[in-house]
C-alpha cells in the first residue's frame, strides 16, 4: 500500500502559506516587470524636465516647472497659458499688483536693454507680462474627470490665439496625461477643420496637411514630440467617444467635419 505524502503546510501551518511558495516565483517576475517600468518612466520624465515640447509652432506642452520662467516662456514667444492644474499649481504671471507690475517692468526693460532689443511689452492694468491664462481645475483621474468638459474651452483658446499670431502653452503637473489629452484633442479637432477648409478660403491650420486623425494618431503626433505622453485611461477613452460623436453626428447632419460641434467663439 502506498504511502500517502504530507502536505508540506509550512511555519505558518497552513495551505495558503504553501500556495504563497508556489507563486513566489511568479511574484518576483512581476514586481521585477514593475520596477522596470517606473525606471523607464522616470528615465522619460527627467529626459523632459523643464521642456517646453512643441507639438505645432503654436502650440507647446510642459509640465510645472517651467511657467514661472518668464524668460523662457518670452523667447518661445508663448502669449497664453492653458493651466490644467489649477488646483495644484498657481500662475506665476496673473493679477499683478501696481507695485508688482512696475517692479516687472522695470526688470523687463532692463534685461530687454542689456539684449538690444528694447523695452518689453507690460500691461500695468492686469498682469506684468502680456501672458493671458484659462485656468482648469482638474485631477488627474480617469474615474472622477471627464476631460470632454474642458475640450471645447482650451480648443477655442487654443485657437483664438493662433489666429491673433500668439503660441500657447497647456501644462499639467507633469506634462504627461492632461496637458497631452488636451494637445491631442487639438489635433484631432484642427484635421478635422484642415479637411472641411480644403479648397476654401481660410486661415491656413499650420502642419495638418493629410488625412483626418483619430485618437491614436494625434497621440502619436503629440508622444513623437513629447515622449513621455500618456494620458489615463479615462481621458483616452473620453476622447476616443468625443471623435465617434462628432463623426456620427457629422454623417447625420450631412454637413462638413467641424460643423456640428464648434468651439465657442472667443470673447470680444
Amino acid at each position: 500500500m502506498k504511502a500517502v505524502p504530507k502536505l508540506n503546510l509550512g511555519p505558518a501551518g497552513s495551505l495558503q502559506a504553501q500556495r504563497l511558495d508556489l507563486n513566489a516565483g511568479d511574484s518576483l517576475e512581476t514586481t521585477r516587470y514593475r520596477r522596470e517600468e517606473l525606471e523607464i518612466k522616470k528615465d522619460k520624465l527627467a529626459a523632459c524636465f523643464g521642456v517646453c515640447s512643441e507639438i505645432t509652432p503654436f502650440l507647446f506642452v510642459s509640465g510645472r516647472e517651467v511657467v514661472s520662467d518668464r524668460a523662457l516662456l518670452r523667447g518661445l514667444g508663448i502669449t497664453q497659458v492653458v493651466n490644467c492644474a489649477g488646483l495644484h499649481v498657481r500662475n506665476h504671471f496673473e493679477a499683478f499688483g501696481p507695485a508688482e507690475a512696475a517692479e516687472a517692468a522695470a526688470a523687463a526693460e532692463e534685461e530687454e536693454g542689456e539684449e538690444g532689443r528694447g523695452p518689453a511689452k507690460v500691461d500695468h492694468k492686469g498682469s506684468g507680462s502680456s501672458i493671458k491664462y484659462l485656468t482648469l481645475h482638474m485631477v488627474d483621474s480617469a474615474h472622477v474627470e471627464d476631460v470632454t468638459w474642458f475640450v471645447y474651452d482650451v480648443i477655442g483658446a487654443v485657437e483664438a490665439e493662433r489666429l491673433q499670431g500668439g503660441a500657447t502653452l497647456v501644462h499639467c503637473v507633469q506634462g504627461v496625461s492632461r496637458s497631452c489629452a488636451f494637445a491631442a484633442a487639438y489635433l484631432m479637432w484642427a484635421s478635422d477643420q484642415a479637411s472641411a477648409a480644403s479648397g476654401q478660403q481660410k486661415a491656413p491650420l499650420l502642419g495638418f496637411q493629410g488625412p483626418k486623425l483619430g485618437y491614436a494618431e494625434a497621440l502619436a503626433r503629440v508622444k513623437a514630440r513629447r515622449g513621455v505622453a500618456s494620458p489615463n485611461v479615462g481621458f483616452a477613452a473620453g476622447l476616443t467617444q468625443w471623435a465617434k460623436l462628432r463623426a456620427h453626428l457629422c454623417w447625420a447632419n450631412h454637413t462638413a467635419p467641424a460643423q456640428p460641434l464648434l468651439p465657442p467663439p472667443p470673447p470680444p
